[in-house]
């Protein structure tokens, strides 16, 4: 007898509704694998629930390579979530993002421009403003030297990217001092119709000499590389530099120092000292619009200072309490990182305790804070894409992890692509090469490797 339906219940029958027919139930002692029983019902009904359930949780299957490398995030996010099932959310929301946790493509720059005999690691990998060309700092024993390839789209892969005309941008071959950091800046042109130059800011650190350089990158119209400006300080160490884009203070660059900072206006070379109250100056920000600028200090504070008048902050926040009489707000942990959003009343900042915290300036309190990041006691950045949509960081696990800006929730965490490795930089936009391309690069060992979305 076939049915839609069970049209009534049948006294000593069972109606299956895959097969859509009545069944007799035999006893369950002689029940056998292909008889319909008593039991064999009941446990059918009971496997049928519990993978109802499974669909509204939408857990995954729990595989052994995700408990290496995301238990500390899990761990954590199952504090701040009630139930057993919180284990899976967590898994489930890292699995199902659609960023992969395999290199689609592995680069070596380094083997278009190898020199005999030495192993590069990278040190550094930052994009510029147009997404058209990236930079990469190498580093060995005796030699540091900045490289920068153009960008492009595999038009015969979906998610593939051409790294490709390699050029040296500067070699310094010493054994006593490394480049320690370094970012790519665009200056405008006096004549507002012509493309900006490119340009990277970079300081090094050693036992004899500290310095800061501003090295103009080649180019289709002028092919060499040169010196554009270069401070030197023998005595003491460079914390950290910054190069302003503010079209009423251009051509201004500040040195963070171990008890104070400076800003240097590189046409005439006037200096303006920095009152930080003998507080190291570990990272640091020029608004665009306003004439301010921000200095994260070692002992957890984040100071700003108007331009006309620098020899005192205007304020101070830090990350350990709320507001005191000082209009200082605590943050916690040397504030290693700092970037500022378009809209500048928003700032992003980043402490060597791995808290993550957006401030608003205007009222001086922490609008939202990003959880999972693992650092103890690094100077490690935060950063921010383009699109000021994703907010990404490498730990000191050498784990890349990823935020929503929007709301601060964990997207993805990214494992160490060389295992063991010394230094780990990464790198997001959601548009690489112009072309509407959204993925991670991830510098590890002398290797870039290419993570699409």
């Amino acid at each position: 007898m076939f049915l839609k339906e069970p049209s009534r219940q049948i006294p000593g029958f069972y109606y299956d509704k895959e097969k859509k027919r009545y069944f007799k139930i035999l006893p369950g002692h002689i029940a056998e694998s292909s008889w319909i029983t008593t039991e064999t019902i009941k446990e059918k009904e009971t496997e049928e629930k519990r993978r109802n359930l499974m669909k509204q949780q939408n857990p995954p299957k729990v595989c052994f390579k995700w408990k290496i490398f995301v238990s500390c995030d899990i761990l954590h996010q199952c504090r701040r979530e009630s139930g057993i099932t919180s284990i899976y959310k967590v898994f489930y929301r890292m699995q199902s993002s659609s960023h992969e946790c395999y290199p689609e493509s592995v680069y070596e720059p380094s083997t278009e421009l190898q020199i005999a005999g030495i192993n590069p690691v990278i040190q550094f990998v930052e994009l510029d403003m147009s997404m058209s060309k990236v930079m990469v700092v190498l580093g060995s024993e005796q030699v540091s030297r900045i490289i920068l390839g153009s960008i492009s789209k595999d038009h015969g892969a979906k998610k593939e990217l051409l790294l490709q005309e390699w050029q040296d941008v500067y070699i310094r071959n010493s054994t006593s001092s490394q480049i320690s950091s370094a970012k790519l800046i665009n200056i405008e042109q006096q004549d507002s119709s012509l493309p900006g130059n490119l340009y990277v800011l970079f300081s090094w650190t050693g036992d004899y000499s500290n310095a800061v350089q501003l090295v103009k990158c080649p180019s289709e119209k002028d092919p060499v590389s040169y010196v554009g400006y270069r401070f030197e300080s023998p005595g003491e160490v460079i914390s950290s530099c910054s190069w302003s884009s503010n079209p009423r203070f251009p051509a201004h660059l500040c040195i963070g120092f171990s008890k104070e900072a400076e800003i240097i206006e590189i046409l005439s070379n006037s200096r303006q000292r920095l009152d930080t109250e003998k507080k190291e100056v570990l990272s640091q920000v020029f608004a665009k619009e306003q004439p301010v600028i921000y200095l994260g200090l070692k002992q957890g504070c984040i100071s700003s200072y108007d331009l006309r008048a620098p020899h005192q902050p205007v304020y101070a926040m830090t990350h350990k309490s709320p507001v005191d009489k000082n209009m200082t707000i605590l943050h916690g942990g040397c504030v290693c990182s700092l970037r500022l959003l378009k809209d500048e009343n928003y700032l992003l900042a980043g402490s060597s305790d791995g808290t993550i915290k957006l401030w608003d300036l205007r009222q001086r309190a922490v609008l939202k804070e990003m959880y999972g990041h693992c650092n103890e006691y690094k100077f490690l950045p935060v950063n921010v894409d383009s699109s000021e949509t994703v907010v990404y960081s490498v730990g000191q696990d050498h784990h890349t992890r990823l935020w929503s800006l929007q709301d601060s929730s964990h997207l993805k965490t990214i494992p160490a692509p060389v295992l063991g490795t010394s230094k780990t930089s990464a790198v997001f936009s959601m548009n690489w090469g112009g072309s509407g391309l959204p993925g991670t690069m991830i510098g590890a060992e002398n290797k870039l490797f290419w993570y699409p979305f």
